[in-house]
């Protein structure tokens, strides 16, 4: 909010301003400005720097959400697949029990 009200003040209103009290004070707030404006344009340029490397983390992340998406779904279908086969594989061993079971003599 500061930085806006002194950005929109221009050098002359300074030093109208100024000239009500002493001279070095005009001289002082032209170069407080100056430097708040400097200050505020290096501030700008942080947020778009980070910005920038928000955006980059934030593709990076997705990335690899997706790798890990689809590593999720190739093992469910690998499960899927086992458990088709021990289904399979238990049929089986039931089918064939009697057979195994030890006789009695």
């Amino acid at each position: 909010m500061l930085l806006k009200k002194l950005g929109s003040i221009s050098n002359f209103n300074v030093h109208v301003w100024g000239s009500c009290v002493k001279p070095s004070y005009a001289d002082q707030l032209e170069d407080l400005i100056i430097e708040l404006k400097n200050l505020r344009r290096i501030i700008e340029l942080e947020n778009q720097s980070l910005l920038g490397r928000l955006t980059l983390s934030a593709e990076a992340t997705e990335g690899k959400l997706d790798e890990v998406s689809s590593n999720l779904k190739l093992l469910t279908l690998s499960v899927e697949s086992t458990e088709g086969k021990l289904d399979e594989i238990a049929a089986h061993l039931i089918k064939f029990a009697p057979r195994l079971t030890p006789r009695k003599e």
